[in-house]
């Protein structure tokens, strides 16, 4: 079974999947990316798996997020007609790639899964009847979550044709347990106190991730004298650096707040080691792998509702706390709550665990599987 997967850019967060795809037995499988740039500041590293990258250009757009890229490559039809492939799975319906994947469908009688993890749209209202046509004339769908599934079933796709694929990671980097004595050595290796609870934020030190309300519900924490010995840790870099830096500069953060800067993919495990909680407060994130690593790590979570993450993995009161997105005073209360009471985050930190066995590869795997075998049996018939 030969597959092709169109994918923008080369992502560092979903290599280890795609190099258990590559070695499901009975299948042979070609990734094609629109873009030689790594995602953001990621070494790429070995790919593990067939990959072509692809001639082509961007366009700049503003999308639900402020600002995207659309990605044009004129000889992924070509790439695709030569390959003879049975089934061609396309991540998301508004890249260019897309709209070419159901082309040859049409001409060739190729099955088109599309694979997506969204669960918002910022497309005007007017469009919605044709967009709502096309997302329905998609062979199957491969989706990120429970909230992906009903964004697509509220355009008309049939749940039927729905395949749970959703984003994961190698859980078991993540999940090492240290005793308190490595704990604290590792902490003075990363120059953090030795003792004290850690909140962690990974990721972009940008508006949409929620760093300036985070930093708010901090500093209100520490108002009213209920940081307890804690410390928080931006793990990241982005637009808002220095803005954030003057911030704790001026309302006198700097001996609770440690920004470490920008850590490769493979030094990431020992931030969430060191670590007793973690917080994402997004205004929108599909599904963020963060959320995945903090969980395996056993770290309870505290995030918007507006995050896709929330209803599957991060539960309010089971592995975490989930606020309204942009509500400092709710976010302070999260943190003072999961600060101060150690039996309910040792509680979330173990059902993190737990739910974390049962969210992983062979989940994706399973609903690939089936995805692949439903959309090749209905092309027959």
């Amino acid at each position: 079974m030969r597959v092709a997967f169109i994918n923008t850019l080369i992502n560092p967060f979903r290599i280890p999947l795609m190099r258990e795809v590559a070695a499901m037995e009975g299948l042979d499988i070609t990734v094609f990316h629109s873009s030689s740039s790594v995602y953001r500041f990621w070494e790429k590293g070995e790919a593990g798996f067939p990959y072509k990258v692809l001639p082509g250009y961007q366009l700049i757009i503003k999308d639900i997020n402020g600002r995207g890229k659309l990605y044009f490559d004129p000889t992924l039809l070509l790439e695709l007609f030569k390959g003879k492939y049975d089934v061609i799975v396309v991540f998301t319906w508004s890249q260019p790639g897309s709209v070419l994947a159901q082309i040859i469908s049409k001409l060739t009688g190729i099955p088109v899964l599309l694979w997506d993890d969204t669960f918002r749209t910022g497309v005007n209202r007017s469009l919605l009847p044709v967009l709502g046509k096309f997302i329905r004339s998609y062979s199957g769908y491969l989706v990120g979550s429970t909230r992906c599934a009903d964004y697509y079933a509220s355009y008309g796709v049939d749940r039927s044709k729905m395949f749970l694929f959703p984003n994961v990671i190698d859980n078991a980097r993540f999940s090492a347990k240290l005793d308190q004595s490595e704990k604290r050595a590792l902490r003075i290796q990363l120059g953090l106190p030795e003792s004290g609870k850690v909140v962690l934020y990974c990721g972009q030190l940008v508006h949409r991730k929620g760093v300036m309300e985070l930093l708010e519900a901090w500093k209100a924490v520490c108002d009213k004298g209920q940081r307890d010995n804690s410390y928080l840790v931006f793990v990241g870099k982005g637009d808002l650096q220095n803005d954030m830096c003057e911030y704790i500069q001026r309302h006198d953060l700097m001996s609770s707040i440690l920004l470490p800067g920008f850590c490769q993919y493979d030094e990431l495990p020992q931030w969430y080691a060191v670590s007793d909680l973690f917080v994402l407060l997004s205004t929108y994130d599909a599904f963020p792998f963060v959320i995945n690593e903090a969980l395996s790590a056993g770290l309870p979570v505290i995030a918007t509702e507006t995050v896709g993450a929330v209803g599957d993995l991060v539960k309010d009161g089971v592995t975490g706390l989930v606020v309204p997105p942009k509500d400092v005073a709710a976010v302070a209360d999260a943190l003072v709550q999961l600060l101060h009471d150690d039996d309910k985050r040792h509680s979330m930190s173990e059902r993190a665990r737990q739910i974390m066995q049962i969210w992983n590869s062979d989940l994706a795997l399973s609903g690939l599987r089936k995805a692949i075998e439903f959309v090749t049996q209905e092309s027959n018939k």
